[in-house]
């Protein structure tokens, strides 16, 4: 029989707990030599706060720099060489516009203007960039980007930027040669980034058993937390009836659905080796960010942000390592299983973008 003491046995232990998964958000887990993590190469962010440009924070050297920009970037990544070394997407005056931008800041256009608010969606494929936004049905535009000898201008020929389909969100299959999106947040189809042909519906999502058996009562896509695909699947976030979950579509066509309860998808990306799923999450106490192994079938928490925000989730060119923003200006770079590996103090609202060695 449980004696009088059993109910404050609970409380400490419920409290010991609460403490060590605080505990996990601020300090580093102690690892095995072969598991750590020395981060190497350079992370770019986007300013999105009242300040507009570009941040790059250096790990040999724990350098930080700023680049002013005079419109609000609406996308940036690493493309080219010093000293023209990043490719920015800019909106204003609902059009947006592809730049390549020096490390002073300066500017070149690389494609002619897009009449849409769009966005980058997914890092370049080879030399193919997709671009959509989601304020109503969006075109969804493939720019071709030069080489990446940012030096060369580009020639007054240069291909305009094309329209593939309308709707989001999208992502660029692993080779580049297909884009797939979402016409009416309840369907995901597949079309050609070439244009031209008849899209192909991949997944309908509307009425599936698995979502309807989660209490999931009309399931939309949510295109605030993008799509992503692998060589692994593709994935896209769903919300319906208060609750939330991830549906992969894997190569072979099967659909996986991973529950997430009323925690809400924020972003997601699979690492570049295509064996991991991240993805963040939203609930009352806070963010956190998880990883989902497809062939294992488990979840794991990188980290728990309690009280906090998560912006932005970036893979490390190797695999090893993630980095978001956490609250206004931490750039928490944390392994797959949940160690710790830097926290960086960034300009406000920096958030991260792309990483590369």
């Amino acid at each position: 029989m449980p004696s009088a003491a059993d109910p404050v046995r609970l409380v400490a232990a419920a409290g010991a707990l609460a403490l060590a998964l605080a505990a996990c958000t601020t300090t580093p887990l102690p690892l095995p030599n072969r598991q750590r993590v020395h981060p190497a190469g350079r992370v770019l962010g986007i300013l999105a706060g009242a300040r507009t440009g570009l941040v790059e924070y250096v790990f040999a050297s724990h350098r930080q720099q700023d680049i002013a920009l005079s419109d609000h970037p609406a996308g940036a990544f690493f493309w080219g060489k010093p000293p023209s070394e990043f490719v920015v997407l800019t909106s204003a005056a609902g059009q947006s516009r592809v730049f390549a931008v020096t490390v002073g800041g300066q500017t070149r256009p690389m494609s002619p203007p897009v009449t849409a608010p769009v966005r980058v969606a997914g890092h370049p494929v080879g030399d193919r960039l997709l671009l959509a936004g989601c304020e109503g049905s969006e075109p969804i535009v493939i720019v071709s980007l030069p080489p990446a000898d940012l030096s060369t201008p580009p020639s007054p020929s240069a291909a305009a930027p094309k329209e593939v389909a309308r709707g989001c969100p999208a992502a660029l299959s692993p080779d580049g040669q297909s884009v797939a999106f979402s016409p009416d947040l309840v369907s995901v189809w597949r079309i050609s980034s070439n244009g031209g042909d008849r899209p192909e519906e991949v997944v309908r999502l509307a009425g599936r058993k698995q979502l309807l058996s989660l209490g999931m009562q009309s399931p939309r896509i949510l295109p605030s937390a993008g799509m992503s695909w692998s060589s692994s699947g593709l994935a896209v976030a769903m919300e319906g009836g208060g609750r939330f979950a991830l549906v992969v579509v894997e190569p072979s066509g099967q659909v996986r659905v991973i529950p997430l309860g009323t925690a809400r998808p924020t972003a997601l990306a699979w690492d570049p080796g295509a064996t991991l799923l991240a993805f963040t999450e939203h609930d009352r106490t806070g963010d956190a960010l998880q990883t989902f192994d497809p062939v294992k079938h488990r979840l794991q928490l990188a980290t728990l942000a309690l009280g906090k925000e998560l912006r932005g989730l970036v893979w490390s060119p190797r695999g090893d390592a993630m980095v978001t923003l956490v609250g206004l200006n931490h750039w928490l770079v944390v392994t797959p299983g949940g160690a710790r590996v830097r926290s960086i103090i960034v300009t406000p609202g920096a958030v991260p973008v792309d990483w590369t060695l």
